[in-house]
C-alpha cells in the first residue's frame, strides 16, 4: 500500500517564463516606488511654490504699506517745512517790530 510518488519534470520554458515574470514584477514594483517618490517630490515642490507665492503676496502688501507710509511721511515733512517757514517769518517780523 505504498503510494508511488510521481515526480513531474517542470519544462525549462516554464522555468524561464516564471523567472521573466518575477523579473518584470520586480521592475514594475521598482517603477511604482520610483513614481511614488517622484509624486511625493512634486507635491513637496508644489507646496513650497505655494508657500513662496504666499510670501511674495505678503511682501507686495508690505511694499504697498511702506509706499503709503512714505507718502504720508512726505506730506508730514512738507507740513513741518511750512510750519518752520511760518515760524521764521514770525520771528523775522518780531525782530523787525523790535527794531522800530
Amino acid at each position: 500500500m505504498a503510494e508511488s510518488i510521481e515526480t513531474k519534470v517542470i519544462p525549462v520554458s516554464l522555468k524561464v517564463a516564471s523567472v521573466i515574470i518575477l523579473f518584470l514584477f520586480g521592475i514594475s514594483s521598482g517603477v511604482m516606488t520610483w513614481a511614488i517618490s517622484i509624486r511625493s517630490t512634486v507635491a513637496q515642490n508644489c507646496h513650497d511654490i505655494s508657500r513662496l507665492e504666499t510670501k511674495a503676496a505678503e511682501i507686495d502688501t508690505m511694499k504697498t504699506g511702506v509706499a503709503v507710509i512714505a507718502s504720508e511721511l512726505g506730506y508730514i515733512k512738507g507740513s513741518l517745512t511750512r510750519i518752520e517757514r511760518a515760524i521764521d517769518r514770525n520771528e523775522q517780523s518780531r525782530l523787525g517790530d523790535n527794531k522800530e
